[in-house]
């Protein structure tokens, strides 16, 4: 993990994303890409990592796409074009490394380590909490 940010259940998901950019470029200076899962999927994500030199490798959501096929937006043009590229073999590769690496970890995050419950109140003392949260030995 290089970087996170904690935040209430509100709003969307992929308002964090900038944010995360911001603090995982310290650590990862040659990071070339990113990968979400659909929750962080919209057209102001993936034009956002495209303005910052980033490959985003989120999957849109299916009702994101057009359903006859035919382009009415700009949105669903971002749509298909991140389909396209999830469906690449560097975005199934993307896919692989996040499910085996990042899901894995929250899982152990959340039910064995110190994320199972948040032990302050407020966004900046659970940010505290976040980088120090390690899994409980059984």
């Amino acid at each position: 993990m290089v970087a996170c940010v904690g935040e209430q259940a509100s709003g969307h998901e992929g308002d964090a994303v900038a944010e995360l950019h911001q603090r995982a470029r310290f650590q990862c200076p040659k990071l070339v890409s990113l990968g979400a899962d659909q929750g962080f999927a919209a057209e102001r994500v993936w034009s956002g990592l495209e303005a910052r030199g980033l490959a985003a490798y989120i999957p849109p959501q299916r009702t994101m796409l057009p359903r006859d096929g035919t382009l009415k937006t700009e949105a669903q043009r971002q749509a298909l074009r991140a389909r396209e590229r999830c469906k690449s073999p560097a975005g199934v590769f993307a896919h692989k490394r996040r499910m085996a690496d990042a899901e894995g970890a929250i899982s152990e995050l959340k039910t064995r380590g110190t994320l199972a419950r948040a032990r302050c109140r407020g966004t900046a003392p659970f940010h505290v909490q976040l980088p120090s949260a390690a899994p409980r030995s059984t």
